[in-house]
């Protein structure tokens, strides 16, 4: 249809994101920066797989992420289909402290085709604020549910509260 026709592309499906340019600030945040550092980097993965990127590279980086506050369907990193996030080693996205029980740093939901390789996850264990008669077990560095071909490589994720990884409904 003439929609297709009209249709944005990214021109080069290999996308580097630019930490300047996203406005993300490096080191311990307040709970106003990380969610910001969260929203720009959401933002940047949602321009870009809605344009048909294909590999989204981060280099040196190290920022907290608010994947606690505001509505659960836009408090995480969202990977699309058919997508390759590519941290490199001195990738570093660490949870700001939180009073969830719940979080993840990524998801992948219903998806196919994703790779994940590289970089470090880093949970709010030690930092996070537990309230009594909660169980604070599902703070996670990343969820994949419902999804086919998903492949990770040489990631760690550390410090949690629940796991590193929490696969459902996937294979």
């Amino acid at each position: 249809g003439l929609g297709d026709v009209y249709k944005r592309q990214i021109l080069d499906p290999y996308f580097v994101f630019d930490k300047e340019r996203w406005e993300m600030v490096e080191g311990e945040a307040t709970d106003e920066v990380a969610i910001r550092n969260r929203a720009n980097m959401r933002m940047a993965l949602d321009q870009v797989g809605g344009l048909g990127g294909e590999t989204f590279v981060v280099g040196a980086l190290d920022v907290f992420l608010d994947v606690a506050d505001g509505p659960y369907h836009l408090r995480f990193l969202a990977l699309p289909s058919d997508f390759h996030f590519q941290m490199s080693d001195a990738t570093h996205l660490r949870v700001q402290p939180n009073e969830n029980w719940e979080y993840s740093i990524l998801t992948m939901q219903e998806t196919s085709n994703v790779r994940i390789s590289g970089g470090h996850l880093w949970g709010d264990r030690y930092t996070h604020r537990y309230i009594e008669g909660s169980r604070h077990d599902q703070g996670l560095g990343m969820y994949v549910l419902g999804s086919v071909d998903v492949t990770i490589e040489n990631v760690t994720a550390n410090q949690f509260t629940g796991d590193g990884l929490c696969l459902l409904y996937t294979s």
